[in-house]
């Protein structure tokens, strides 16, 4: 169980994870670093974090220390309206923290009520709660966080009332955080807007599944790299994540008469078609982060294949950065699961027959074992990015 952190320690420890959220790029990630920080200084042992969207909270993540088998998949991507019915809607509609010491035993006449759906689920008892807004800069409601169940020399209390402080200023920090890489992720969606009006097929769904995909393949591959130091795979699944997205940048310098084409492309389109990684490689020339150095890999070495018979290089095997590889299967299983104007959808058995057979050939055969320990987390990815119809 987690363990309250000593108040003589708080201001010390928000000061940390202030500097530390700084250099995360990750929107996921910069979420549970934030989520398990509130947590140990709160001493939960359970929590949420819902994003705002619109006029509704998306829950977006959830840490259980009592279930083994985290839940948060499952609930992912679940709706919540902004308005006073529900507890986490109640507290983003008021905009004001709310500390419960029994979501069992709520007095009469409240507008809001505890869902025990959860609860009932999972075989999981909620008691204290404590719900906290999180705002931008300029005020805007961007999150709301949940935290369950305070302990304390193992039983459940209310949440100690001389955290409020330190709770704010973690808020704070954590607010800060969230609008930065809000704001980074979504100007490199607007830039995906731009190569989405060039070729059709690169919308904002498809580079938001394949640079999900990625992060999951990735850390399941990664878990049975023992030689890999674990901050170095932390680092880098902070990276990938929005590394990915830019995977493709490179075809908004091929002509949009070949990119649209509906029919078979000529040896010569075919041709420039596959200059499109070289282009997207001039576009992170000169480097000035971990961020362009990986993009760069990941836009000139995606179409690059195991066994060398990719291009635009001809790499093999672990030549290829691993950055790369792992998008590029990232990529193909987005494409098979997705209809073309070209193609239908493929059934996702079909999809991952297709790619167990490519292991060695076009994929590296880890990265392929990695890829089928994560069906279940990318069918939940499928599930919150649906192609607009």
């Amino acid at each position: 169980m987690r363990r309250q952190v000593g108040e003589s320690q708080m201001s010390k420890f928000i000061e940390g994870l202030d500097e530390e959220l700084a250099h995360v790029t990750d929107f996921d990630s910069v979420l549970d670093r934030i989520l398990s920080a509130a947590r140990n200084l709160s001493g939960a042992e359970a929590g949420s974090i819902f994003v705002r969207q619109g006029e509704e909270l998306i829950f977006q993540l959830a840490q259980n220390d009592v279930i083994e088998q985290q839940p948060g998949l499952a609930y992912k991507g679940i709706r919540v309206p902004i308005n006073c019915e529900s507890i986490v809607g109640y507290v983003a509609e008021h905009g004001m923290p709310l500390d419960l010491d029994d979501v069992y035993d709520l007095p009469q006449g409240l507008p809001y009520k505890f869902d025990n759906h959860f609860d009932e689920e999972h075989g999981y008892h909620t008691k204290s709660m404590l719900t906290i807004p999180l705002f931008s800069s300029r005020r805007k409601l961007i999150g709301v966080i949940q935290l369950l169940n305070c302990r304390q020399e193992g039983e459940i209390v209310s949440f100690n009332i001389s955290l409020r402080p330190f709770i704010r200023h973690l808020a704070i920090v954590a607010s800060s955080a969230i609008e930065r890489v809000q704001i980074v992720y979504f100007n490199a969606l607007r830039l995906i807007k731009i190569i989405s009006a060039h070729d059709p097929k690169e919308t904002g769904a498809h580079v938001n599944r394949v640079s999900a995909y990625a992060k999951v393949i990735y850390r399941n591959w990664a878990k049975k790299q023992w030689s890999l130091d674990e901050d170095h795979v932390e680092r880098i699944q902070d990276i990938l994540g929005l590394a990915a997205v830019y995977h493709d940048i490179g075809k908004v310098a091929v002509p949009p008469e070949i990119i649209r084409k509906p029919e078979k492309l000529t040896d010569e389109e075919f041709a420039t078609i596959k200059k499109h990684p070289i282009f997207g490689q001039e576009f992170f020339e000169n480097p000035q982060s971990d961020l362009d150095e990986i993009a760069g890999l990941i836009a000139s070495q995606h179409h690059e294949r195991w066994d060398g018979q990719g291009y635009p290089y001809g790499l093999k095997g672990t030549a290829i950065a691993v950055e790369a590889r792992v998008v590029a299967l990232a990529d193909v299983y987005d494409a098979l699961l997705s209809r073309r104007s070209y193609k239908e959808a493929w059934d996702e058995n079909k999809v991952v027959e297709e790619i167990c057979q490519q292991a060695g050939l076009q994929f590296d055969p880890l990265m392929v074992n990695a890829f089928k320990k994560s069906l279940e987390e990318l069918r939940v990815v499928t599930q919150r990015f649906p192609d607009e119809i």
